[in-house]
Formats: C-alpha cells, structure tokens, sequence
C-alpha cells in the first residue's frame, strides 16, 4: 500500500472513532459505570456543600445564617471608594469641579458640564433642607420588622446646590426614630442636621435628624 493510502486510511478511521462512538465495539463496562456513579454522587455533594456555605456565611468574624438577617451593605467602587472612606470617619465630602466649581453628585471621575477630570473631593457640613420624604410601611427586609414604620428622607445639602441625598430619619442620638405611621414634625423645606447611624451590620451610614 502507498504510503499516502496508508495515511488517509488511519484518518478515516479516526474520523468513524470520534463520530461513530457505536462502531467502537463493546458497550461501558461495569468499572467504566461505577466511575460515572462516583462522579455524579461527587458533583452532587458538591452542590450541597456550597448550598450550605451561602446559607451560613462569616460577616466580619461571626457566623451569621439565614436566621439572622443583616440589612445589605454598599458596594464601593473607583469612583464611590473615597465617598465611603469619608463616611467611616463619619465625614461627608461631595465632589466639585475644580475648573467650573459645579457640586457633582453622583461621584464620577468627569464633571458633566464642562468635562474636566478628576473632580476634587470636598468635606460638607450636611446640613439640608427636606425635598421629599416617603414612610415605609412594608417588611422590605426582615430586619427591619419590628423597626417599621420609619421614613426615608431625601434632602438638599445647604453648603453643595443642587446636590441630594437619600437617608434614614432619626433621633439625636442617630438612633432610627419609628413613627406612627406618619411624618409628623416633617415639612417641605423643613431644615435638618447630619448624624450618623451604625446600622445592624456595623456599616456607618449617614441619616438626618429634624433642627
């Protein structure tokens, strides 16, 4: 046979192996079954194993599961990371244009009207006027249950125009203040003051107490 011949044959034949698995001969045996079993039984106990590991997870240290509920924590990014470094040291810095002087918020690395770069991050005192507010009836999280109602305030910072925040109402003391049901002592316009608030996973939030 010619060498060529020879070649293309044992092509061919590799071609039938791969896609004529019926022409290879005998049928899986029953070590080639038990190591499917094996297989199979393993990836299932795997998928239980890490089920189990997103029910009951490690937050800073202690062993928390579905039981106990945590409310959900912010998630920094480039552009946010400094907001939040700020926040931890219970300070609130907002954005400004170093080229046009506009007060940016949301943080981005481009002021919006006149394009300039790297925005220069500026400590606020967070005094603010009330813009609107909502009260929140519904169970949203369960960790929540036995603090409802409460309100979520949205208000405009005195020393930064045009710039609003969302958060919670509370006391003095930054405590979370429930109300009956309604938002009494709130007004349009009505003139609120910076507190911090260390909710139930340990994050320090900013929130607004009533002047």
């Amino acid at each position: 046979m010619h060498p060529v011949q020879h070649e293309w044959g044992r092509v061919v034949r590799g071609v039938r192996a791969r896609f004529q698995p019926h022409r290879r001969g005998r049928a899986p045996g029953a070590r080639r079954l038990a190591v499917a079993s094996g297989r199979c039984e393993a990836h299932r106990r795997h998928r239980r194993e890490r089920g189990s590991n997103r029910r009951a997870r490690s937050v800073e240290g202690t062993l928390v599961n579905a039981a106990t509920p945590l409310p959900p924590k912010p998630v920094a990014d480039r552009d946010t990371q400094p907001f939040w470094d700020a926040v931890a040291e219970r300070r609130l810095v907002v954005q400004r244009c170093s080229k046009c002087g506009r007060w940016i918020w949301q943080p981005r690395p481009l002021c919006p009207t006149c394009h300039a770069a790297d925005p220069v991050w500026t400590d606020v005192s967070g005094d603010a006027r009330v813009v609107s507010w909502t009260v929140l009836h519904p169970p949203v999280l369960t960790v929540w249950h036995d603090k409802l109602p409460f309100v979520i305030l949205l208000v405009e910072l005195d020393d930064a125009p045009g710039v609003r925040m969302i958060g919670q109402l509370v006391d003095a003391a930054g405590d979370l203040l429930q109300t009956d049901g309604t938002a009494q002592g709130i007004d349009f316009g009505a003139g609120v003051s910076l507190r911090w608030r260390v909710d139930e996973a340990g994050q320090t939030l900013p929130a607004w107490t009533v002047s």
